[in-house]
């Protein structure tokens, strides 16, 4: 069985001790509630097999019942109007209005929370809501799953009056209360991003292999239906977002965020144990340069490490990474040449191929050929990999868009639901 036990909110058992604020400017003195040592209790007992019910009510005293402190229309007219505010400065402001005393904060937050919600909520299940809400204000979905993995896609209608050349596409956490990662894709204009389209995506480790991937390809390929064609797209070091890019927009130059690759490549550096394994592949390598010295690698016992590079050389190596992320056809070198990009690939691999052997780095020049160098990982980076050049080196247009999501909006909410996400983005944020 199941019990449940009701207090009389009148009793001297539900009496507490009243706490003065030390700051006596802050002081506000409520009227207390006449309380009676009536022991007023209810009790209900479910007998959950029998599907019965039994209850018992004690009340010793007959009493009057409290006054009735309900919130006046004037009140929850002030509240509906300044959604936008904490329920604490809607009471603040309401006590500057000679609210009446009687009307506590928690009532003031009851009446804030219900007019919110009925602002989003079309459903209880907040990925049901959040569909319905977009459906009843005529938002053009794109993307809408159950299986695999659920994901809700929609266009913010930019798209209609921008055909721009760069476009990021960026995820970010911890923005509600279920398990969806959110993505934007977002189009620079004149240094200002404007939003095409979200995706929200379930990331509840349940789908199948490639589910992320394949939504996120069916999200771009509706951009694609509708005319988008970049030059650049600017991503960080997710391949699922990389591998759906170059499905949709084979010609369009991949761009990884100048910020993230360093916090990659940096990171990698300051790994303290070295990788159990290691699939460099000295002769394809030299197959394709020459002067790769096929003895030169992490299974050659000649080379000794106990670490992938000590920490006096990361500076050395970035710098030299960093150079060679920004040669491109169009720059004349140090001597006032112009290479092919061809030249400027052999070139680039030489010298960090010099570096990590004249300073025995077998473990960093492997990790750098593996992930950076070679052909396929090297397009992905170089800017001399595309015949033009970018605008943008980094996805910070996007963290901007998001930061200026959490700062302002949902620093009010912990994990809110999906609806109150989708109602935030559209209706506070774009605007």
């Amino acid at each position: 069985s199941i019990s449940f036990w009701y207090i009389c909110a009148q009793s001297n058992a539900t009496q507490k001790n009243p706490r003065k604020h030390q700051d006596l400017t802050k002081q506000r003195d409520t009227p207390a509630r006449e309380r009676f040592a009536c022991k007023g209790v209810i009790k209900i007992d479910v007998k959950t097999r029998i599907h019965c019910a039994q209850i018992q009510i004690k009340h010793d005293e007959l009493h009057t019942v409290p006054s009735n402190f309900t919130v006046s229309d004037w009140v929850k007219n002030y509240i509906s109007e300044n959604l936008d505010l904490f329920p604490t400065v809607i009471y603040k402001q309401l006590v500057s209005k000679e609210l009446d005393i009687s009307i506590q904060q928690k009532q003031v937050y009851y009446w804030w929370s219900y007019y919110m919600t009925r602002k989003y909520k079309r459903n209880e299940d907040a990925y049901i809501s959040a569909y319905e809400w977009l459906k009843e204000n005529n938002y053009e979905i794109i993307v809408k799953n159950n299986e695999p993995a659920r994901a809700l896609g929609f266009l913010t209608g930019f798209h209609k009056e921008l055909q721009e050349k760069n476009i990021c596409i960026n995820e970010c956490d911890n923005t509600n209360n279920l398990t969806f990662e959110l993505y934007v894709l977002l189009a620079e204009v004149n240094g200002s991003g404007y939003p095409l389209g979200y995706l929200f995506l379930d990331n509840n480790g349940n789908g199948i292999s490639g589910a992320r991937t394949n939504t996120i390809t069916k999200f771009l390929r509706e951009f694609q239906i509708r005319g988008i064609l970049p030059q650049f797209f600017l991503t960080d070091k997710d391949f699922a977002q990389i591998s759906a890019a170059q499905e949709v927009w084979p010609n369009t130059k991949i761009q990884l965020c100048h910020w993230h690759l360093r916090r990659a490549v940096e990171t990698k550096l300051k790994e303290t144990k070295l990788p159990k394994r290691d699939n460099y592949e000295p002769i394809a390598a030299n197959h394709e340069f020459s002067f790769i010295d096929i003895e030169f690698n992490p299974s050659n016992k000649a080379y000794k490490a106990t670490r992938i590079c000590p920490k006096e050389y990361h500076e050395d190596i970035w710098n030299l990474m960093n150079k060679h992320l920004h040669q491109h056809p169009l720059i004349p070198d140090i001597s006032q040449q112009n290479l092919t990009a061809g030249m400027i690939r052999k070139q680039a691999v030489f010298e960090m191929y010099t570096y990590c052997i004249n300073n025995s780095l077998v473990w960093v020049w492997s990790y750098m050929w593996r992930e950076w160098y070679i052909k396929d990982r090297w397009n992905l980076w170089a800017r001399s990999a595309f015949n033009t050049l970018s605008i943008l080196k980094t996805t910070m247009i996007v963290e901007g868009h998001w930061k200026v999501l959490k700062r302002d909006y949902l620093y009010k909410f912990f994990r809110p639901r999906l609806d109150l996400l989708v109602y935030t983005l559209l209706e506070k944020l774009l605007p």
